[in-house]
């Protein structure tokens, strides 16, 4: 009992600390998720808590971890394959320690909001100052005026704050205040997370912001006016940095409609830039040889440059850079099935919220179950380039609000 105390205790703190690892890169955040991980299979165990696998959520996961291992074991490059398949089982593990800990600790979602604001505080402070100075808190160069994380070389500032956006509304509702001291902080962190995306020149990441800020928009009923104000001063403010510095508007705007093919003379528009269009057809070439099984987790780059596959020279990269393509080619129609699924029930809900907001009855789900919802909306959204799919950094943030939603859902049906 000792024991299980004690690792309740780090299991919380270890979770609370995840967005500001994330700020480090890939490493620290999946230490702690490897560790937590580890820790709940003892817990699990010693306390028979196995409520947290007869439910829908880890079937569904296990069904999909089960296969994708089965995938890399018939694959033409196993070993290379397993690396990602067979760890991947701490990302289910980790987001039933979140259901868990929230479970059992009172004042966990408080405590974690607070570690989440002081995040994005950090992360919005570290991007205003790479703004001004051209380079990280630790001195490391931004390159060609892209915002870099904390303590990492990776562009990734702005689908840090894009993807946890949403999560940060959520906590921002639950704890939610009529204090104005309060409503000054969420007027300055809205803004602020809205330009500094914008200034990032991570284009997938401004338009994952804007589709869950008007998905929050339309869907929630507290802080509805007050995000669409904040959005209109965030539109203000754009407006006037991309006039003083065009270089940030050459790219997320001019650079963009260059790429798509708009306003060229070649009659062609294309779906993404043509270097990820290139991947894309790639893939699906592959995925044409490959249609049921995939040709296992992760080995795009391994087949990408053989010529039947290839489209062009550009055809060949580390993954596809979007995510259903990449399932596709990779794991197969079989292995996407679960995602499928998925993508159903959220889109089935979604639609059923909107029609009982619309006939104005009881919605079947809160606003801090809305801004959940919207943070899936952002990892499963299919028209933009995407991260791989096996990455571990991105994978921390897809499945971090799964543990939140899944408690939200299962308090409720105890009530």
């Amino acid at each position: 009992m000792y024991i299980n105390k004690k690792l309740n205790l780090i299991l919380k703190y270890l979770i609370c600390l995840i967005p500001m690892a994330l700020l480090t890169g890939p490493f620290i955040p999946d230490l702690f998720v490897t560790i937590i991980s580890i820790s709940f299979i003892y817990i699990l165990i010693q306390e028979k808590r196995y409520q947290y696998i007869d439910n829908i959520f880890t079937k569904l996961f296990l069904i999909f971890y089960i296969y994708i291992l089965l995938s890399s074991l018939i694959s033409e490059n196993i070993f290379f394959s397993l690396k990602s398949s067979i760890v991947y089982l701490r990302f289910g593990l980790f987001t039933l320690a979140v259901w868990y800990i929230i479970d059992n600790n009172k004042n966990f979602i408080r405590i974690f909001g607070i570690f989440l604001i002081i995040s994005f505080i950090l992360a919005l402070f570290s991007g205003f100052y790479q703004y001004i100075y051209g380079e990280t808190l630790l001195g490391v160069k931004a390159v060609n005026n892209r915002l870099l994380l904390i303590g990492s070389d990776g562009l990734l500032l702005g689908h840090y704050i894009s993807r946890l956006f949403p999560l940060l509304v959520a906590m921002l509702i639950y704890n939610l205040k009529t204090d104005y001291k309060y409503f000054i902080l969420l007027f300055i962190l809205f803004i602020s997370s809205d330009v500094i995306v914008f200034i990032s020149g991570e284009r997938t990441a401004l338009g994952l912001l804007v589709i869950a800020s008007f998905f929050i928009l339309i869907m929630i009923k507290k802080l509805k006016l007050f995000r669409l104000f904040t959005l209109l001063c965030s539109l203000v403010v754009v407006l006037l940095i991309s006039i003083n510095n065009p270089s940030i508007k050459e790219r997320n705007i001019d650079y963009t409609i260059k790429q798509l093919g708009i306003n060229q003379e070649s009659d062609k528009i294309n779906i993404f830039s043509p270097i990820h269009e290139s991947h894309l057809i790639t893939a699906w070439n592959i995925f044409k040889d490959y249609p049921y099984f995939g040709i296992g987790p992760n080995n795009f780059r391994k087949f990408c440059d053989k010529q039947e596959y290839q489209h062009d020279e550009k055809s060949c990269t580390t993954h596809p850079h979007n995510t259903y393509i990449q399932l596709l080619s990779e794991i197969g129609i079989f292995g996407m099935l679960p995602i499928i699924l998925v993508v159903y029930y959220l889109i089935k809900v979604s639609i059923n919220h909107i029609i009982q907001i619309l006939r104005q009855t009881k919605t079947h789900f809160d606003d801090y179950q809305v801004c959940l919802i919207a943070c899936f909306l952002c990892t499963l959204w299919p028209f933009f380039p995407t991260l791989n799919f096996f990455n571990n950094w991105i994978n921390i943030i897809y499945y971090l609000p799964v543990g939140f939603f899944l408690h939200s859902i299962y308090v409720k049906k105890q009530k």
